[in-house]
């Protein structure tokens, strides 16, 4: 009979490691204080449940203190116009960036609350596939941002930056393209609208 793994959490010799596939497919890791059994479909698992139960208690504490339900929340970006020639590879450039710095998404989701915790069962499927991925050592592709300001806005990967949040990833490999407000101002709420347009 084989003995059970160890439950182990990521050492620090792990800190800053990038995991790359043939496919190039990668996340930054900055030291995970996720635990480790050995079995990821089940890690992963756990990795959703942590993350929803964050989520849940964070509700139930700003209804305590009588905040409302929209200041957790993530911010949507609103109309917007994409800077030509704002990299020197053309519209989009790929770095790292700090998760902390990411506030918003292009469009509205309700899925995930302002730190990308998922708020019910809907992300589960797909956010549990990533977090597998990520622990069998396959990475992820890099998320799509928008840059406005010194603010970043979802495009293209939500459940990739909910699965590094709840691995405890402090960056996260991004495609970034710089755009500017049509009509300056602070990003409305979730029921606003978003669209793309190119600059002429």
């Amino acid at each position: 009979m084989s003995e059970a793994p160890v439950v182990r959490a990521v050492t620090s010799a792990e800190v800053r490691v990038v995991h790359r596939s043939l496919l190039g497919r990668r996340i930054l890791l900055s030291g995970s204080s996720a635990m480790r059994t050995g079995f990821p479909q089940a890690d992963a698992r756990d990795d959703f449940e942590r993350a929803r139960r964050q989520a849940r208690w964070v509700k139930l504490a700003g209804w305590l203190r009588g905040r409302p339900s929209s200041r957790n929340r993530l911010l949507v970006l609103g109309e917007v116009t994409i800077v030509a020639g704002a990299s020197r590879h053309g519209l989009a450039s790929e770095a790292a960036v700090p998760i902390d710095h990411i506030v918003g998404s292009v469009e509205p989701t309700l899925c995930f609350d302002g730190h990308f915790r998922p708020t019910s069962q809907l992300p589960r499927t797909r956010f549990e596939r990533i977090a597998a991925d990520v622990r069998c050592g396959r990475g992820m592709d890099p998320v799509d941002l928008y840059h406005c300001g010194d603010r970043y806005y979802v495009l293209d990967g939500h459940h990739r930056i909910a699965v590094a949040r709840a691995l405890g990833e402090r960056w996260i490999s991004a495609t970034i393209t710089e755009v500017r407000m049509n009509q300056p101002g602070a990003p409305r709420g979730t029921q606003a609208r978003s669209t793309h347009q190119a600059a002429t």
